[in-house]
């Protein structure tokens, strides 16, 4: 996967793990907003971001993104939330056929291209969405089973960060041992209880 993959997958994860937008505030949608129109369009690294907003603001694009804002980020959090989180728990995410762009073909200077038309923006990030999971070797995206936060996945990696892991594995130690004492009061209950002797008599151990 590219760099400009990896920073788009990160993105997306970090989208998806937000509970709501709405609580954020304008400028952390701006800014948000912004990373998803420089990433998805730009198509280059984050290190020339700056420089890039600053001739996007001359260009008079801050009034846009701000509607944007309002209009579009809060159905495409949504919709990546709710597709990452049925395919990280192994479940089926449907997805209706107008909520692509429609593609075509066309052949230039003897060179196959391929485009879409009529992309409304959720329909755009959607269908880049979609190109980071076919360019992936195999799933990208992983969810914490300790605070349910997507994260994009390295190797076997199963936690978010180091504090998750620490707090996942202590967790499942501790569980562990609460299982084990218990099936070991049980055991030590049922040794104790009294037998009842051939004749019908109670006897206990000695």
């Amino acid at each position: 996967m590219t760099d400009h993959w990896k920073q788009w997958a990160t993105l997306c994860a970090r989208l998806a793990s937000l509970q709501s937008v709405e609580a954020l505030s304008d400028p952390k949608k701006l800014k948000l907003m912004d990373e998803l129109d420089w990433i998805t369009h730009a198509g280059g690294d984050f290190g020339n971001h700056k420089a890039w907003r600053r001739a996007q603001r001359k260009l008079a694009r801050r009034e846009a993104l701000r509607e944007l804002c309002g209009e579009v980020l809060p159905v495409v959090h949504a919709r990546f939330r709710d597709i990452l989180a049925r395919l990280c728990a192994g479940e089926v995410a449907f997805l209706p056929r107008d909520e692509f762009p429609t593609p075509f073909w066309t052949v230039k200077n003897g060179v196959f291209e391929e485009g879409h038309s009529g992309a409304e923006p959720v329909q755009f990030y959607l269908w880049h969405l979609y190109q980071l999971f076919h360019v992936s070797r195999r799933f990208p995206f992983g969810r914490c089973p300790v605070c349910g936060a997507f994260f994009v996945r390295v190797k076997r990696q199963r936690y978010c960060s180091p504090s998750c892991a620490y707090r996942g594995i202590e967790g499942a130690r501790k569980d562990a041992r609460r299982e084990y004492m218990r099936q070991y009061m049980a055991n030590k209950r049922h040794a104790k209880k009294p037998r009842l002797s051939a004749r019908g008599r109670v006897s206990r151990k000695p």
